[in-house]
């Protein structure tokens, strides 16, 4: 064993929450790392995806991208592009996504509704 974790306990325990509890259809904002969580483990949709994979074959995510990034760090203006037009139903903050962006936490915290924490992550809802 080489001790490199994929998935962290924390986000196992998401992915089963998700399963049980959200819809087969609903999409995910995320952080768009390979080893996507929410991808991998419930085969949900995400917002975006890495765009490592199909970016060499023509497909471009840089509005997706920007899109993701900008509702991260400035949901207040944002946010609803994300419903509109991708069809956003959830928000996962996690250390991928605060990795990522600079994620507002506190208008998440106090617009959304949390439906899942634990000490990796927090799940929140988007209200369409």
């Amino acid at each position: 064993e080489s001790g490199y974790e994929v998935v962290s306990a924390g986000l196992v325990e998401l992915a089963e929450y998700v399963e049980e509890n959200t819809e087969s259809s609903a999409v995910f904002m995320t952080a768009t790392n390979h080893n996507n969580a929410i991808a991998m483990l419930t085969g949900r949709s995400i917002v975006c995806g890495s765009p490592s994979f199909l970016y060499y074959h023509g497909l471009d995510y840089t509005q997706r991208e920007n899109d993701l990034r900008l509702a991260y760090e400035q949901p207040q203006s944002h946010i609803s592009r994300m419903i509109d037009a991708y069809g956003a139903d959830y928000v996962l903050i996690s250390s991928w996504e605060q990795g990522s962006y600079a994620v507002d936490e506190e208008w998440f915290e106090e617009n959304c509704e949390c439906v899942f924490e634990n000490p990796a992550c927090r799940l929140y809802k988007l209200e369409n």
